[in-house]
């Protein structure tokens, strides 16, 4: 959808008592793809390709009591959204691998997790918040690689809170319950398992679309 049309769902889901969970620009085809679920109190988001705009906002919001809740960019392009937190803050944009491991590791160090982040043809963006629960991320283009990682991460205990980027990206927190992932689904048959998987009790924590998949 085009970004008039998240302007109207937005404000519909809004007052209905939703709250946007992630907004995400396809590079493909420059659509929009966003969630909402249930939530209240004050919500902002922003697409741009000005990052000065991006800034601006971002301190404005924080001086008022709002934190980052999604963050994405691509080829410079950024979504964003903010809702009502408190505590520290800080995000990192398109920097290389090793300066990304670099910073979480100088973050982690002081009392934060990384929250989310992305990979957009080998330039990392993401966002860290207080925190004290361990977490593991990884950024990798093999499927194999992944599925690994996503098992030995369940079986310590910890499961996914965001996924984003060209490859396969996520970070895992330590948490409890169950998840799914689905992967190379078209839109028809992303919404049909999406369903299914609404009515078995589990729902979207995130999303990416690449290529039209």
């Amino acid at each position: 959808m085009q970004i008039g049309e998240v302007e109207k769902l937005d404000k519909k889901f809004f007052d209905k008592g939703f709250r946007m969970r992630f907004l995400y620009r396809a590079w493909s085809d420059e659509s929009f793809q966003a969630a909402w679920e249930e939530g209240s109190g004050s919500q902002f988001w922003l697409a741009t390709d000005d990052f000065d705009k991006f800034k601006k906002q971002d301190k404005k919001h924080f001086d008022n009591g709002l934190r980052i809740k999604y963050l994405h960019s691509h080829d410079g392009f950024y979504t964003a959204i903010w809702h009502p937190g408190s505590g520290g803050q800080f995000w990192i944009m398109n920097v290389t691998f090793n300066r990304f491991k670099e910073r979480d590791e100088e973050l982690k160090d002081q009392g934060f997790i990384l929250k989310q982040f992305c990979d957009s043809g080998g330039e990392y963006s993401g966002f860290w918040q207080p925190g004290t629960k361990s977490y593991r991320w990884i950024s990798t283009n093999n499927r194999n690689e992944f599925d690994d990682f996503k098992k030995s991460n369940a079986e310590n205990g910890r499961l996914a809170v965001a996924l984003g980027g060209e490859q396969f990206c996520a970070v895992f927190h330590e948490t409890s319950g169950d998840q799914r992932f689905i992967f190379g689904l078209n839109e028809k048959d992303f919404a049909t398992r999406t369903k299914e998987l609404f009515d078995e009790g589990f729902h979207i924590e995130d999303f990416y679309m690449t290529a039209g998949t």
